[in-house]
């Protein structure tokens, strides 16, 4: 809008649908400030697609928070993690308990409360709004249902999605026939597991512009224009893609506001090294924040021993 001069144009443009007054088909934002009258602006006809992870919400542990995935140090810990693992009878299995035990116990908080407020706003106008997740669905280790449990994080934050559509569970089998399954097969070695829409969740392990438009087919539904927030830029290449297909606009955006301007200060290695050392010892979760605590006690009780007289002081 910046290269527009003409007011009169500039007034032609503002009172055009939102997904018009877009330069481009994707557009990297880093706050979701950027694009606060597309919430605006957005009408019934249109609707709204979030990806879960590293856009609605993120770890309140620290060192699983995605700012830090390419932190050398971290990652060291990560693997000799990893490796403490691969040490145990049924590694796979045990693999699984471990992550799903921290997986349920661990608190998340969204990225950006602004984003929550807006989307809670369009819901309140009736516009239909879902969430996308590139992960597994049914069993894991503790967890009964993948798709159940990042249904009900979702709720923790306030976000129900479930209104949007009826019914609220469909299965996509057709999905397994395709080449995604057969790449998805060679790649991990492994058949993927079905891609299911959950009470106004699609999670999916192929790519999200094939399983979105799967999904608006499924249900005979053309939406006016689509707004995909997706922090990773092939996915919303993926569904900007597959919805030109469909003949339905689409504005996708790269969302970074979860790595972008963001401090690296509030990590302290020492206390994650701690965090992955009691949870050998545990074979539990233990929180960064609970490290963080015992890491301090531990400080404190050296302190007060250094402080003590030695035998023969006088």
């Amino acid at each position: 809008m910046e290269n527009i001069k003409s007011s009169f144009l500039f007034f032609t443009l503002a009172i055009l649908p939102a997904c018009s007054l877009l330069e481009s088909d994707i557009k990297e934002i880093n706050s979701i400030q950027e694009v606060k009258s597309v919430f605006e602006q957005a009408t019934q006809d249109d609707l709204f697609v979030f990806d879960i992870d590293q856009v609605l919400l993120e770890p309140e542990d620290i060192p699983l928070q995605p700012r830090f995935y390419e932190n050398p140090k971290l990652k060291k810990i990560f693997d000799d993690f990893d490796t403490f693992i691969k040490t145990k009878n049924n590694s796979e299995e045990y693999r699984k308990l471990t992550f799903s035990k921290s997986m349920l116990q661990c608190k998340i908080q969204p990225i950006e409360k602004a984003l929550i407020d807006n989307i809670l706003a369009i819901k309140k106008r009736n516009i239909k709004v879902i969430a996308f997740t590139a992960y597994h669905t049914g069993k894991f280790g503790l967890i009964e249902r993948l798709e159940e449990w990042r249904y009900e994080l979702l709720l923790s934050l306030g976000l129900d999605f479930s209104a949007s559509f009826v019914p609220k569970e469909i299965m996509f089998d057709e999905l397994q026939k395709t080449e995604h399954a057969v790449k998805y097969k060679y790649e991990k070695r492994c058949d993927p597991s079905p891609t299911i829409f959950y009470k106004g969740i699609i999670c999916t392990l192929f790519p999200k512009g094939v399983a979105l438009k799967a999904f608006l087919e499924k249900i005979k539904y053309k939406p006016k224009c689509v707004y995909f927030f997706d922090d990773k830029p092939k996915n919303v290449e993926s569904v900007v893609e597959e919805m030109k297909k469909m003949g339905i606009r689409c504005q996708g955006f790269v969302y970074q506001a979860a790595t972008i301007n963001r401090s690296a200060g509030d990590l302290d290695i020492e206390i994650a090294q701690l965090k992955y050392e009691l949870m050998k010892q545990r074979e539990d979760y233990v929180s960064y924040f609970e490290a963080k605590r015992i890491l301090a006690q531990r400080l404190k009780m050296d302190n007060k021993n250094k402080l003590k007289p030695t035998q023969g002081t006088p």
